[in-house]
């Protein structure tokens, strides 16, 4: 697994590591088809839990400063790690992540141990969890969407405004393009470097329709655009539940985002332009045989899948468009060199991993790539064994390779090591410069400013009211536990042999919580998960002195595992071992962090107040040590491969009580 900085990375991938794909399906009415999503993905999760054995896990990690500094809680069904989050605007959200890559972010670059409590569930109660938590998350997965479209209509009618200014750099992101075009491309030009599959694929198109039908659209795409002007939502936004799923109407902002991609991908389609240098990676490793005869046979499928796209009635297809000419490409490069090309998928600006420096970085890196390359060859493998494949199927391998390369790049070239967590979706972006639409007058463009930024405050307002954080009443307890008795329509008592309340007691503190589910919960057995640093302590204590161990790892001077997250305070004692002496290190720890406080204030011209920041943090977190309490345990910016490869997967001993 790849160290990462927390919390700076897109979702973790579907269950079962695949992706939906991008090539819309044949048109039908928007309700039906979501209806049918819903319940499609409630089935699925259904039968696939059907193969576990019947239990969930309570999970207590243990405090840290930072994010959730009094502790957090999550319930793990099977594979997936349910729990809540608090979000900027003092909001609280569901996330699902993948078990493994919880434990990793906690555990791991977190440094926190986590306690586990196994409660066993009839099969009809884990279904029925499942099933509660995954269409709670849908539902506010939609609500908080939302959110974001309103925002993109906001910047969109900022841009409008923009134009009546005649800015010239005023531009849309149009995704996947980038992979084609550069940023600020008024149109897509012919280009003398044409790239034999898209011609194949244009050729195709015309055999199918018509030697002008690519054209004809684009010319028609074109003149909607050309009469399309932006307008604001104003019909009254809908009440939120939580569990009825939100039905919303398009917004200018998405109907406009879908135009422009649209005739962009119709453009390059016209123009059959080659990849552009940088967009794609190519593994060293050549391609044998069987593997060159399989790409030969998937580009075919995939030329036969684009060319019913280009003629599809759907609004969006511009997207999945670019992106299907994109890997179309980067197969013919692959063909032509004999090595395997896919697409850079991730983002340019995707968070940078903190790295060691020197040497140090060098055996990290190397440590790392042995880890990830055995991984990498099985999935390759394993993708070229299918007597077929799809697009999903090759997301997962692109996503797979382009992890590897990626190490790989940091490693021999001495390049930022990107991390993204999840399934890599290909959406590299460039910016259009020739927007092609109208602009609007200077008083009309004001007035569907301030009506979207109204209607995105009307919407923020009522997510606030549904889902506002409260240390008290609300938090990532509180939630996890109403969200169990809604699944289960308040037969806790029946079905998980009690109830655990947080409105007249203490349980809503996430480590009375755990003792609270002991009590009250048919739960069959205990496990702690150790931290990073206490892996790391139990590892150097098999070949070295256990008192030398930890007299030299008790300082964050002369520690050797502890790696500084970016945000830790100023310490020198961890305290998290000792209880007796705690109070005395807890004083040297204050002491600490108050002359880097002081020190703060003569070197904030230089640092923007960073090191007065962790060390009124560090004198903060110090205070509870005085009274035999530790909270602060130290982060991790990265992690040594083999101490990780010590610690049992969740998912490995999620069939076992």
């Amino acid at each position: 697994m790849i160290a990462t900085v927390e919390g700076g990375a897109p979702a973790p991938p579907a269950r079962g590591g695949r992706v939906r794909s991008p090539i819309p399906t044949p048109p039908r009415r928007r309700r039906r088809a979501a209806l049918r999503w819903v319940a499609l993905l409630l089935l699925s999760t259904s039968i696939a839990a059907a193969a576990e054995a019947r239990y969930v896990d309570y999970l207590y990690v243990e405090a840290n400063e930072g994010d959730s500094s009094g502790g957090h809680v999550a319930l793990r069904i099977g594979a997936d790690a349910f729990h809540f989050q608090q979000e900027v605007g003092s909001l609280i959200r569901m996330r699902r992540d993948d078990a493994d890559v919880f434990h990793f972010r906690y555990a791991m670059l977190g440094n926190r141990a986590i306690h586990e409590s196994r409660i066993a569930v009839s099969d009809e109660t884990y279904d029925l969890l499942r099933d509660g938590f995954t269409r709670r998350l849908l539902v506010q997965t939609a609500q908080y969407g939302r959110a974001d479209v309103l925002q993109d209509d906001v910047d969109l009618l900022a841009l409008w405004t923009q134009r009546v200014n005649a800015d010239a750099s005023v531009g849309i992101p149009v995704r996947a393009a980038g992979y084609f075009l550069p940023d600020g491309f008024p149109t897509v030009a012919p280009n003398p470097d044409r790239s034999p599959a898209l011609l194949a694929l244009a050729a195709a198109i015309a055999q199918s329709r018509s030697t002008t039908f690519i054209a004809d659209r684009a010319a028609s795409v074109r003149a909607a655009l050309a009469a399309w002007r932006p307008a604001a939502v104003r019909a009254p936004a809908p009440p939120l539940t939580l569990d009825a799923y939100p039905y919303y109407a398009s917004t200018a902002s998405t109907d406009y985002r879908e135009r422009i991609e649209a005739l962009t991908a119709l453009e390059v389609l016209a123009a059959a332009p080659g990849l552009r240098s940088g967009s794609f990676r190519t593994d060293a490793a050549p391609l044998d045989a069987h593997e060159s005869a399989a790409l030969v046979q998937f580009a075919g499928d995939l030329t036969a899948e684009l060319v019913s796209l280009a003629a599809s009635t759907r609004a969006d297809f511009g997207y999945p468009l670019l992106l299907g000419m994109a890997r179309l490409a980067a197969i013919e490069a692959s063909l032509r060199s004999g090595r395997l090309v896919v697409l850079d998928a991730i983002a340019p600006d995707a968070p940078v991993a903190p790295l060691p420096d020197g040497a140090q970085r060098a055996a990290y890196l190397g440590a790392l790539a042995a880890q990830v390359r055995p991984s990498t060859g099985e999935a390759r493998g394993e993708f070229f064994a299918q007597p077929r494949f799809d697009e999903a199927d090759y997301t997962q391998l692109e996503t797979t390779t382009n992890r590897w390369l990626e190490v790989e790049e940091a490693r021999q070239d001495n390049r930022p090591l990107r991390s993204e967590r999840g399934m890599l979706l290909p959406a590299r972006a460039a910016q259009r410069a020739d927007l092609v639409a109208p602009p609007l007058a200077a008083a009309a463009a004001r007035t569907e400013l301030d009506v979207a930024r109204a209607a995105l405050a009307a919407h923020r307002a009522r997510l606030a009211a549904l889902y506002g954080y409260n240390l008290i009443t609300r938090n990532c307890v509180s939630e996890v536990f109403s969200t169990i008795d809604a699944a289960l329509a308040g037969e806790s008592r029946q079905r998980l042999g009690g109830v655990v309340r947080t409105d007249t007691s203490l349980n809503f503190i996430p480590i009375v919580s755990s003792a609270a589910v002991a009590r009250h919960y048919t739960t069959v057995g205990d496990v702690l998960r150790p931290s990073y640093r206490q892996l790391s302590l139990t590892a150097l204590s098999a070949s070295e002195s256990t008192w030398r161990v930890k007299l030299r790892e008790s300082t964050t001077l002369t520690s050797t595992i502890y790696h500084p997250g970016q945000r830790d305070s100023s310490f020198l004692f961890f305290t998290d071992g000792t209880v007796a002496l705690r109070p005395l290190l807890g004083a040297a720890n204050l002491l600490v962090g108050l002359a880097d406080s002081a020190l703060g204030l003569v070197t904030w011209p230089a640092d923007q107040g960073t090191r007065l920041r962790a060390g009124l943090r560090g004198a903060l977190f110090s205070l509870p040590e005085l009274a035999f309490v530790n909270i602060r345990k130290g982060s991790m910016a990265w992690v040594e491969p083999a101490i990780v490869s010590r610690a049992v997967s969740p998912r490995s001993s999620s069939s076992s009580p």
